[in-house]
């Protein structure tokens, strides 16, 4: 599994050593530019207790491939937090497993590589979607409550490294600025550990994005 991972992450790196070929070989339509934007981060799972959903951000870069005049490639590489708070008590299961009773904010921050397939409808609408690639660069915990120590001890080696899902979102091209916003739905578990398989079970990633992007 941790090969499979590895090599689905490598798929989406190799486009970006090529960047700067392709987009020069590319006609006028094409280009490059910066984006940013807001997230809003939740996991996603049956077994666990009340979830509240984190603020956070998403900031990096993409290019645009044109192929034809309403289809284009767009790979994209992004710094973006993701995570949530989730509160826990006596009658969800967990308490007894791990002394849980309050409130946990998972701060998670990624590496991650959209592919995307951007098609557009008229004048300046369009619609995107494909996978993603994301990989763990740091992970904490902020404790609210009665836990266990090694609850407010939760690092990045408690939590799969490689995370990997579909992206899917709608923007408006306005000339060189375009806004837009996505959904990020995570397929792979978030945690790796005996104390964070406790609290998240098999919780998975999901954040919405409202963003920014700027050709260059």
């Amino acid at each position: 599994m941790e090969k499979f991972k590895k090599t689905y992450l490598y798929l989406f790196v190799i486009p970006f050593l090529f960047m700067p070929f392709l987009t020069k070989a590319q006609s006028e339509d094409s280009r490059v530019g910066i984006k940013g934007g807001v997230n809003l981060s939740n996991f996603y799972t049956s077994e666990i207790g009340s979830k509240n959903a984190k603020l956070g951000f998403n900031v990096g870069l993409f290019t645009e491939l044109a192929v034809g005049e309403y289809f284009s490639i767009q790979p994209e590489i992004l710094f973006t937090t993701k995570g949530n708070r989730v509160t826990y008590g006596e009658d969800d299961g967990i308490a007894d497993l791990v002394n849980a009773e309050g409130d946990v904010k998972f701060n998670l921050s990624y590496l991650e590589i959209p592919l995307l397939a951007k098609v557009t409808i008229g004048e300046v609408l369009n619609l995107h979607v494909g996978p993603y690639a994301s990989y763990l660069i740091g992970a904490s915990t902020d404790v609210d409550g009665t836990f266990d120590t090694e609850v407010e001890e939760i690092d990045r080696d408690r939590f799969n490294t490689w995370d990997y899902g579909l992206a899917v979102g709608i923007g408006a091209d306005l000339e060189a600025v375009t806004l837009g916003v996505r959904y990020d739905l995570g397929l792979a578990q978030v945690a790796d550990g005996t104390i964070s398989e406790a609290l998240l079970s098999e919780s998975k990633n999901s954040v919405l994005q409202a963003y920014i992007a700027i050709g260059l």
